[in-house]
C-alpha cells in the first residue's frame, strides 16, 4: 500500500478520534463508579423548578443563628469539612453547593448574583431554618453574602468574609487583571481535560490545594473536582463574576449595625499588595470591623485543620456580637 500524506492525515486523525472516544467512555465508566463509591453526604433540596441544590446542616442541637457557609467558585462542600466541624460545637451549621457547582443542578437562567441570593433564600426556607443568619463567605462566596445581605437585611445577623473577593479588585489590582487571563484559559483547559478522563489522571489533592482535608471527604472532593460538569460550573461562575456579580455587588452596603469580620489569608496579601487594602474595607463595612490575619493560603484557610480553630473563633465572635447586639 502507497504511503501518502494524506493517508498518514487521514490515520492520524481517526488515531485521535479513537482515544478521545475511548478516554470520554473511561470518564463515564469512572463517573458512575464514583456515585457508587461516594453517595452524596446531607440532602437535596428543591428549589423550584426541579432544580435540587445540594445541602449539609449540622449542629442543629446548639442555638442559633444559624451559620451559612458560602463557599468560593466552584468549590464542593467538603472543602468546609474542618470548619464545619468546629462551627457545629456552637451553632447550627449549613454549607451547600450552588446552583451548577458539585452535585447541585445547573440553573435554567445565566448565574447571576440575584440567582444566588434567591436560590440560598428558597433553600434556608426549605429547609426550615429561621433568621436571621451569620453568613461567612470565602473568596467568591464573599461577594454573594454581601449581596444576599443587602436584599434581604432582616435575615441576617452578621457577616464574615474570609480572604473575600472585592468586586473592585480587578479594577484596583494590577497583580489580578494581569492573572485573569490564565485563570480562565486554565478553567477552559480543565473542561477539555476532565471530558476525557485528562483531568482524573493528571490532578490531585496537593494541585487543588486540599491535601489537608480528612478522608473519605478529601476523596469525595477529587472524585467532583475530576468530573466535566464541576470544570464547567467554575468557569460559568467566572463568567458570571465578570459579567453581572460585580457590578451588583460594587453598591451594595451591610444592613445598618451589623457585624462584620474579616479574616484574610497572609499568602494572597503577600502575592497582591492590593489585597490587603481591599480586606480592610471590607471590614470597614459593618459594625464592629473585625480584622485578623491567619498565616495560611488562600484555599488551605478554610480546607485545613490548623486553621479551623481561627475560622470559626471568627464566626463565633460575630454570632456572639449579633446575640449582644439584640439583647439590647
Amino acid at each position: 500500500m502507497k504511503v501518502t500524506l494524506p493517508r498518514v492525515l487521514g490515520l492520524g486523525v481517526a488515531a485521535t478520534g479513537l482515544a478521545l472516544s475511548a478516554g470520554a467512555f473511561f470518564e463515564s465508566v469512572m463517573e458512575r463508579r464514583d456515585r457508587q463509591r461516594f453517595p452524596a453526604p446531607g440532602q437535596f433540596v428543591d428549589v423550584g423548578g426541579g432544580r435540587l441544590l445540594h445541602a449539609v446542616l449540622d449542629g442543629t442541637d446548639k442555638p442559633g443563628p444559624l451559620v451559612v457557609l458560602e463557599s468560593g467558585m466552584g468549590c464542593p462542600l467538603e472543602v468546609w469539612t474542618w470548619v464545619r466541624r468546629k462551627v457545629a460545637e456552637f451553632a447550627p451549621v449549613l454549607c451547600y453547593e450552588r446552583a451548577g457547582v458539585g452535585r447541585s443542578d445547573p440553573p435554567d437562567e445565566p448565574l447571576s448574583a440575584a440567582l444566588a441570593t434567591r436560590d440560598l433564600k428558597t433553600l434556608l426556607t426549605a429547609l426550615g431554618m429561621p433568621g436571621p443568619y451569620v453568613l461567612a463567605g470565602h473568596s467568591y462566596g464573599g461577594l454573594l453574602i454581601r449581596h444576599f445581605a443587602h436584599q434581604h437585611p432582616e435575615d441576617v445577623a452578621g457577616l464574615v468574609f474570609l480572604d473575600s473577593s472585592h468586586p473592585d479588585q480587578l479594577d484596583r489590582s494590577h497583580r489580578q487583571r494581569m492573572g485573569l487571563h490564565f485563570v480562565e484559559q486554565d478553567l477552559r483547559t480543565s473542561i477539555t481535560k476532565a471530558t476525557f478522563g485528562v483531568m482524573r489522571l493528571t490532578a490531585d489533592a496537593a494541585l487543588m490545594r486540599i491535601a489537608g482535608l480528612p478522608e473519605p471527604e478529601r476523596s469525595v472532593a477529587m472524585a467532583q473536582y475530576h468530573r466535566r460538569s464541576v470544570s464547567a460550573g467554575t468557569y460559568a461562575e467566572l463568567r458570571a463574576w465578570l459579567e453581572n456579580v460585580e457590578a451588583a455587588v460594587r453598591a451594595t452596603t451591610a444592613p445598618p449595625g451589623c457585624p462584620v469580620a474579616v479574616l484574610t489569608a497572609t499568602a494572597s496579601s503577600d502575592d497582591d499588595p492590593m489585597h490587603m487594602e481591599l480586606q480592610r474595607e471590607l471590614a470597614a463595612l459593618g459594625r464592629g470591623g473585625v480584622h485578623e490575619i491567619e498565616e495560611s493560603g488562600h484555599v488551605e484557610l478554610i480546607a485545613e485543620e490548623i486553621h479551623a480553630a481561627k475560622v470559626a473563633h471568627v464566626i463565633e465572635k460575630v454570632a456572639r456580637l449579633s446575640e449582644l447586639e439584640d439583647e439590647t
